[in-house]
């Protein structure tokens, strides 16, 4: 059990690879508290600066919807953020929510959705929406939203296609959180993640389980969900696609802002609370865009874009083939090329890249460095078991090349420290 100066009576709520969770009292004025502290004794630099920063976005958010965050103490070189114990149930719990009847657990959703709703209109995004991360009160019907580690500015971020590391739960994250999209993250990623949470609350199952990684991200990008009127003929059609509306592959496709899914939700409630037929209802009607968000699918490239797949489905046939892009500088040959990251996770291949930079004039080949370095990356996430097997078939297929070995052999220091 842990023990921290100036806090008594721990009780544990949760234990992870990195993150341990406490009820505790402060001793210093008997209030119930939650502590969040690191799970190692000897917390690294990046931890410490980790719990520092949620902590100020916590303290800068100040909205009901969101756990309060009393301080952050450094104890015994832990650091440790303290929260206000808000006694509330995870979400989780009420997955099997069809005992309870559909009414009640679409006030929940409702004010799930509103609570998304007052984080991205403070300028946030969660980034990790899930049912572990929202608590529930069942009696008083408030929610709190929780784990704020990932959470940051709603920019329109360009998740790295070589980024080994997913931020966020592989089961709850939109495709383009995946990095393997061509499409910039913004608050639009959360919508996706309370799609898949509201459907695994509606049915008991999430719209894909898998054991493998790489399988589950192929799902989010590639393979539609069963719709829920189909896997239960209880829910009503109109929740169905809403449901499914939230869970579409592309950012424009969804809702474009929590409170158009609140609105909807709450009609359905309302007609279902005066016994009235859920029929004729169009989703998204009252569905207003919080901001100007110019669409990222690609326009007046159709013939070099043929060009392209065609040539990808030749070598995915086994043949070799060599493509090359040329044009001034700021053409679009990077977002063209790119367009490409879809259909190669879709057939189960992984797409790495290097470019040609002038910066880097000094360094031959450097874009192929850069290339080979994002598939040893890929490589290495992979079981020691698999990673011999691709040693041996890199150093098969390219003998002696310094290049490569040396690239493997830095990656993999760096993955062992």
């Amino acid at each position: 059990m842990l023990s921290i100066q100036g806090y008594r009576d721990f009780s544990p709520i949760y234990v992870g690879k990195r993150s341990v969770v406490y009820r505790a009292v402060r001793e210093v004025d008997d209030l119930r508290v939650v502590l969040k502290t690191s799970v190692s004794d000897r917390p690294t630099p990046e931890e410490v600066v980790e719990r520092r920063r949620e902590y100020a976005l916590l303290s800068a958010l100040k909205l009901d919807s969101v756990i309060r965050a009393y301080a952050f103490e450094e104890i015994q070189g832990r650091p440790v953020l303290v929260l206000e114990d808000f006694r509330g149930s995870p979400f989780r719990g009420f997955i099997a929510g069809q005992t309870r009847g559909l009414q009640p657990l679409l006030k929940m959703a409702i004010g799930l959705t509103q609570a998304l709703g007052q984080v991205h209109a403070a300028g946030i995004v969660h980034k990790d929406i899930n049912p572990d991360n929202v608590l529930v009160n069942e009696k008083s019907g408030e929610i709190r939203l929780i784990d704020f580690e990932l959470a940051g500015p709603s920019l329109r971020e360009d998740p790295s296609e070589t980024t080994v590391k997913l931020q966020g739960t592989l089961r709850y994250i939109s495709p383009e959180q995946t990095g393997r999209t061509n499409r910039v993250l913004d608050y639009r990623t959360d919508l996706y993640s309370l799609g898949v949470s509201l459907y695994e609350a509606l049915c008991g199952k999430p719209p894909f389980e898998s054991s493998d990684p790489l399988e589950l991200i192929h799902c989010h990008i590639a393979i539609m969900p069963v719709p829920l009127a189909e896997v239960d003929a209880d829910i009503p059609k109109p929740i169905s696609d809403i449901v499914m509306k939230l869970l579409s592959k592309d950012a424009e496709d969804r809702y474009q802002s929590a409170e158009g899914v609140a609105a909807d939700l709450e009609e359905c409630l309302r007609r279902l609370e005066v016994g009235e037929r859920i029929e004729g209802f169009v989703p998204a009607k009252r569905d207003v865009p919080r901001r100007f968000d110019p669409t990222q699918k690609l326009f007046g490239r159709a013939e070099e874009m043929r060009t392209l797949m065609d040539t990808f489905e030749v070598v995915a046939r086994g043949l070799k083939k060599t493509v090359l892009v040329f044009g001034p500088a700021g053409v679009g040959k990077t977002r063209l090329v790119r367009e490409l990251y879809a259909p190669v996770v879709q057939m189960g291949g992984w797409f790495v890249y290097g470019k040609f930079d002038r910066t880097h004039q000094d360094r031959p080949y450097s874009a192929v460095e850069e290339a080979l370095r994002g598939l040893v990356k890929r490589v290495l996430t992979l079981p020691d078991e698999q990673l011999e097997q691709w040693r041996e078939r890199l150093a098969s297929a390219l003998g002696a090349c310094r290049l490569t070995l040396y690239i493997f052999r830095t990656v993999r220091y760096e993955r062992a420290a």
